[in-house]
């Protein structure tokens, strides 16, 4: 099933808000996947079509578009997005989710939250349908941005599994 989502719309919206005029820019896009799921093999090839809308690929009994996060990443910091579409809202906890990445040699690398710093905002404890929250953690110093190939966060206990993967350029 091919899905465009629109950079322009509620979410791309945000994100220009959110980020201003700074170096932060979407390089990665995801969706849940069903847990002992592979990422690569439940999320297709993401990539910006000819109208700048993200595009991308996923198989049904592997994946549900109904719950999607945009990773956008700057010098010391990556803003998750997350949209839940779903019919149910999503228990998020600061001690019990996780935020990680991997890079293209298969190490793997746990984000620490920036929620609880007094500049960031509070970390959010429901994204209800048709609803988004933002997540702020922290870039782990030593990696390259281009070195990550994958990115994962897993909220409400386990329940929920986001897997993303970089955003591909037009050829």
């Amino acid at each position: 099933m091919k899905i465009k989502v629109a950079l322009v719309g509620l979410m791309g919206l945000s994100m220009i808000f959110l980020m201003g005029c700074s170096q932060y820019q979407s390089v990665f896009f995801g969706i849940r996947v069903f847990r002992g799921t592979k990422i690569d093999e439940a999320l297709n090839k993401v990539a910006f079509d000819e109208s700048g809308d993200i595009s991308y690929t996923y198989r049904k009994n592997l994946a549900d578009n109904s719950i999607s996060c945009e990773a956008s990443t700057g010098p010391t910091r990556i803003i998750f997005r997350i949209r839940n579409e779903s019919k149910r809202p999503i228990r998020m906890n600061y001690f019990a989710d996780s935020y990680n990445l991997r890079t293209k040699d298969g190490k793997i690398f746990i984000l620490e939250i920036a929620s609880k710093i007094s500049e960031y905002p509070e970390y959010p404890s429901v994204i209800n349908p048709n609803q988004s929250g933002t997540v702020y953690v922290f870039y782990p110093s030593g990696i390259k941005m281009a070195e990550v190939d994958l990115m994962a966060i897993e909220l409400d206990y386990g329940e929920v599994i986001i897997g993303l993967k970089r955003i591909e350029e037009l050829e």
